[in-house]
């Protein structure tokens, strides 16, 4: 039998963590902060392939005026 591994990212553990502490009453943050790892993450990644595809949109617009 093989061993199988869950790995979790950071941001989902800080989430995981901020929410359990939210119940439990450790702290009482509003909604946007105790998810804020979350968004930040998903934010950082459509600001990346936004990017991304805007460099490969004036790479394919400069290999069509070269041609």
């Amino acid at each position: 039998m093989e061993n199988k591994r869950v790995t979790i990212s950071v941001p989902i553990f800080l989430t995981l963590i901020f929410v359990v502490l939210q119940i439990c009453g450790v702290i009482n943050w509003p909604l946007y902060f105790i998810l804020a790892p979350i968004l930040i993450s998903a934010g950082l990644g459509i600001i990346v392939s936004v990017l991304f595809l805007l460099i490969l949109l004036v790479a394919f617009a400069l290999k069509l005026k070269n041609e």
